[in-house]
């Protein structure tokens, strides 16, 4: 559930209204994908990891870090999928 909020709360707080849209489109979905994929192995680590390098570059009101930080997040989710 918090994985849902931290995802919803980072599209609100991009002022993206297209982000913000899909996110709401699809958040059954990702809560059903989050509680699937959270038990594989190291994944609650690494999502916090990455979680908080987002968190923390919105707050130092650094965009491009908060973007590359999303990107690698994005990119150690899909290696995890794919290799599981």
């Amino acid at each position: 559930r918090l994985d849902v909020e931290l995802h919803r709360n980072i599209a609100l707080v991009a002022k993206n209204q297209l982000l913000s849209r899909l996110f709401s489109t699809l958040e059954p979905l990702f809560f059903t994908y989050s509680r699937q994929v959270i038990d594989l192995p190291d994944r609650r680590a690494r999502a916090h990891a990455g979680h908080v390098r987002i968190v923390e570059a919105v707050a130092r009101r650094k965009p491009q870090e908060a973007r590359a930080a999303a990107v690698a997040h994005i990119r150690d989710v899909e290696r995890d999928i794919v290799v599981t």
